[in-house]
């Protein structure tokens, strides 16, 4: 599985001669993705670029059987 948080604070404020005024707000967000057996989790890459999350999740490369190499003998 491979959690994705994400928290976020807004505290502006306005001080003027008369008063002090601050508006407050939080989000956060939470997605848990369950992965398939058959990738490489050790290789798994992520970064944030202009505000785009990009995640690369790579497939385990299977090693394939060699055939057996089949002959028939014509006499």
């Amino acid at each position: 599985m491979i959690p994705v948080v994400r928290r976020a604070n807004w505290l502006p404020g306005i001080l003027n001669d008369f008063y002090l005024r601050h508006e407050f707000s939080h989000s956060s967000f939470r997605q848990v993705m369950v992965l398939p057996d058959n990738v490489d989790v050790g290789n798994i890459k992520a970064r944030v670029e202009d505000g785009v999350l990009q995640i690369e999740i790579p497939k385990v490369v299977k090693e394939e059987k060699a055939q057996p190499v089949r002959s028939i003998d014509i006499f």
